[in-house]
C-alpha cells in the first residue's frame, strides 16, 4: 500500500511541478490576447491546468514504460550519463 501512495504522490508533485511551470504562459496569453482586460478570464488556471495534467500523464506514461525503475531517472543520474 505504501508502494502505491507513494507512487501516487509523485505522480501529483510532478504534475504541479509542471503546472506551475507552465503559469507564466498562461499569464502572457492573457496578457497578448486581452491586454485591455475586457475578460473575465483567470489566464494563471488557463496555463495551470493544461500543465498539470500533461506533467501528471507523462509521469504516468514513465512509470509504465519504465516499471520500477524511475529512481534511475533522477537529475544527477541522467547528468552523468549513468542508466
Amino acid at each position: 500500500m505504501t508502494k502505491w501512495l507513494r507512487r501516487s504522490r509523485s505522480t501529483v508533485l510532478i504534475g504541479l511541478a509542471s503546472g506551475a511551470s507552465w503559469v507564466p504562459v498562461g499569464v502572457m496569453t492573457g496578457g497578448t490576447v486581452d491586454s485591455d482586460d475586457s475578460m473575465d478570464e483567470v489566464w494563471v488556471v488557463i496555463g495551470g491546468y493544461p500543465g498539470f495534467l500533461c506533467g501528471a500523464v507523462f509521469s504516468i506514461v514513465v512509470r509504465s514504460s519504465k516499471g520500477d525503475s524511475m529512481h534511475k531517472w533522477r537529475s544527477p543520474n541522467i547528468a552523468l550519463g549513468e542508466s
